[in-house]
């Protein structure tokens, strides 16, 4: 039985576990609030989620870095307080992962996005991309508004189940330490 899980490390991310041929778990990214206005992750329960996995489990992490964009003024750098949350988000669900012992497989935003034809799209064409390739999976998710942080970690995880060597290690190796 394959076990896949799809993570978009996002404070508005979300954890969702892919089972027996659908969505079984879905978990928004737990965090708390920390100061008016601003949350943080709450690391012991992103914890807790990961330890009630199967050993065998295949992780897809969304990678995160800071980004030069292209904008009509020219390039624009992330500032520094987004590009720092960026890898922190990323940076805890990555050793999260190690620490439990899951095979982790991280990939790149426009790696899946260009696979499912959304690199263009609105963030609302996800949910139709997978209803279009999982409609069975999606029957229990109909009428549901779900955030973008939840659609693309179902994204992440159909898109480990349909292209097991794109992303990630090519071989399947663990990258957790051996036991």
């Amino acid at each position: 039985m394959r076990c896949v899980v799809g993570i978009d490390p996002g404070l508005t991310g979300a954890l969702v576990v892919w089972r027996d041929g659908r969505f079984h778990t879905l978990l928004a990214t737990v965090s708390t609030p920390i100061r008016k206005g601003r949350r943080d992750y709450l690391v012991s329960n992103m914890w807790d989620a990961l330890k009630q996995l199967p050993p065998y489990a295949e992780v897809s992490l969304e990678k995160q870095w800071a980004q030069v964009r292209r904008t009509p003024q020219g390039l624009r750098r992330e500032g520094a307080t987004q590009s720092f949350r960026l890898g922190y988000g990323y940076g805890l669900w990555y050793a999260l992962v190690i620490a439990a012992g899951l095979r982790l497989y991280t990939v790149a935003p426009v790696t899946w996005k260009r696979y499912f034809g959304l690199l263009t799209q609105s963030k609302s064409a996800g949910w139709l991309k997978l209803i279009e390739r999982a409609p069975e999976a999606m029957a229990n998710w109909k009428g549901l508004t779900l955030s973008t942080g939840v659609v693309d970690a179902m994204l992440l995880a159909l898109y480990r189940l349909e292209h097991q060597n794109d992303g990630g290690t090519s071989d399947g190796r663990t990258t957790a330490p051996a036991a």
